[in-house]
């Protein structure tokens, strides 16, 4: 603790201070929860960088963990949202995620039905086989520090996102279906 009120004393800005109280939140409640690291990072970390993270998150879905979907960098539900290939390569660079621009990454081990979650709207995904099924997530993973702060950044819901998301994932030959009675996600 001593270490994390070392590091927060000298921040200024309204977000950054909203983003330090979270960590001390998290903190105070769970202790450990943030790691040594993160809370460095997060010292470091200016507005500019914190805000571009906070308008990344919102491509964010639970699927088991904090799992960001880019599937395309250039697709304008990205690149309206300020998210490029350069903005990418940024967040990379500074550590909060890892960037593979050629194959990308997937999740892998799923069983039959599962269900996932974007902004606490649950899906149930439903794969061709009994299990060890995947997911193609895209191209981008959240790093530790990342993973630690995507839940408290502040980042909000997108619908259209959601919609382009869930055209993703069926492109897959996926079957996904809402939790809301009688209403199927096509």
């Amino acid at each position: 603790m001593a270490h994390f009120f070392d590091k927060c004393d000298k921040v200024s800005d309204k977000q950054m201070q909203s983003l330090w109280s979270s960590l001390l939140a998290g903190e105070a409640t769970r202790p450990g929860t943030y790691s040594k690291r993160t809370v460095d990072f997060v010292a470091s970390m200016d507005k500019k960088d914190a805000d571009l993270f906070t308008n990344f998150c919102q491509f964010t879905w639970m699927i088991g963990d904090a799992t960001p979907l880019v599937f395309d960098t250039d697709n304008e539900i990205y690149t309206k949202h300020g998210i490029n290939f350069t903005s990418i390569k940024h967040l990379d660079s500074i550590g909060l995620i890892s960037f593979e621009s050629v194959s990308g990454y997937r999740k892998m081990g799923l069983p039959k039905q599962a269900a996932i979650f974007y902004y606490g709207q649950p899906t149930i995904a439903e794969f061709p086989n009994d299990k060890d099924n995947e997911i193609k997530t895209g191209k981008v993973l959240f790093t530790q520090a990342g993973q630690q702060l995507v839940s408290i950044c502040g980042a909000q819901r997108n619908q259209e996102f959601y919609e382009y998301a869930i055209e993703q994932i069926s492109k897959q030959k996926i079957t996904l279906s809402s939790l809301i009675p009688n209403k199927r996600v096509n």
